[in-house]
């Protein structure tokens, strides 16, 4: 029995251990290799140079830091603390079911819909910016 709950205990904290690790705060980089490549003559006729002109949108609605920018993160992040929350409850489910299968299938299933939701709330953002890049 001691044996049993280790083990489970082992599976859960090396689950929260590696969702800790995915949930890392966002990176930016401090350095842009083509910040001066436009400003070489002839420079203007290269794809690079055409797109940096016009991602400079200052649409207060679909712009790069518009509504629905700031909405789709807002929700993003809403979601990702959801299913944070889910996973840890599922990953409970799964270690209290005490050997009864239908528990840990219900454990295992929210388990496996938060990590869905996980990435529908990742692939949000990118999504939205995209398609208000590409639709204005």
């Amino acid at each position: 029995m001691m044996r049993w709950i280790t083990k489970k205990l082992a599976i859960v904290l090396a689950a929260v251990f590696s969702l800790l690790c995915l949930s890392g705060s966002v990176a930016y980089a401090g350095f842009n290799p083509l910040q001066d490549a436009c400003s070489v003559p002839n420079s203007d006729q290269s794809a690079v140079c055409k797109e940096k002109t016009r991602t400079g949108n200052d649409d207060p609605i679909a712009g790069d830091d518009g509504i629905l920018i700031r909405g789709t993160r807002v929700i993003a992040i809403v979601v990702g603390v959801a299913a944070t929350i889910m996973i840890i409850v599922g990953g409970l489910m799964f270690i209290l079911s005490d050997g009864n299968s239908d528990k840990a299938a219900n454990g295992r299933k929210t388990i496996i819909y938060a990590i869905v939701g996980i990435v529908i709330a990742v692939l949000a953002g990118p999504v939205t910016q995209f398609l208000t890049n590409r639709a204005l």
